[in-house]
């Protein structure tokens, strides 16, 4: 059973018959984005239930063992590349059933050479100004062909993915410390107008751009 963040359950299962494991969603949703597949517009993360075959039943319990061990190894140092390798390899492992479990399908070749090729000129120039009609010459196909890709891929128009790009880079400036204030992380990321980019960051990651910086800041001071 996948249980996503927000919502509310309970188990009522004797004890030690059922394992858990906490995956941050960020994660998961990248290892999902990697498998490239079309998502309809209105697909999230949902809480359901991932039927496992035999062999998925027996490699479950060996990839808690090994978290356990890279938990046990990382202890006192938060971060280590070790652990994180393995929740890499778990976030890997549950992505590909969620895919399953949840009917999705794989691009065409044709729409993956065009999507591909767009996200990555966004994400290399995601703090200057773009307009579809660049994105259309990147991608070397008409407007309605690219969007289309995009629609299947993401379930984004182009100019949405431009958004979210723009979003994930003022994130992780602010999450690593790269940018010292919000107006920074925010110019650095594309945004020019600062109070709706306080609006539509905390709309998507349920904090505050500052609340973000504040926690990395708290973070730094500790260490």
């Amino acid at each position: 059973m996948l249980l996503c963040s927000g919502h509310d359950y309970s188990v009522d299962t004797a004890p030690g018959t059922v394992m858990a494991f906490v995956l941050e969603p960020s994660l998961l949703e990248r290892e999902i984005d990697l498998l490239n597949v079309s998502r309809p517009r209105n697909w999230s993360l949902r809480s359901l239930q991932l039927p496992l075959s035999s062999k998925d039943a027996a490699a479950w319990p060996d990839l808690i063992r090994l978290y356990g061990k890279a938990a046990d190894r990382a202890e006192g140092a938060p971060g280590s590349d070790d652990l994180r390798g393995v929740e890499d390899r778990f976030a890997s492992w549950l992505a590909r059933r969620i895919v399953v479990a949840s009917g999705l399908v794989e691009l065409s070749p044709s729409s993956r050479q065009v999507v591909e090729r767009v996200d990555a000129w966004i994400r290399a120039n995601v703090a200057q100004p773009m307009s579809l009609d660049e994105l259309r010459t990147v991608a070397g196909v008409s407007a309605r062909t690219l969007q289309k890709a995009c629609l299947a891929r993401w379930g984004q128009n182009p100019m949405e993915l431009i958004a979210s790009r723009r979003l994930e880079r003022a994130r992780s400036l602010l999450s690593s410390g790269q940018a010292p204030t919000v107006t920074t992380a925010a110019l650095r990321s594309g945004f020019s107008h600062l109070g709706r980019f306080s609006v539509v960051y905390k709309r998507t990651f349920g904090e505050a751009p500052s609340e973000t910086l504040a926690r990395n800041s708290a973070v730094t001071l500790r260490d």
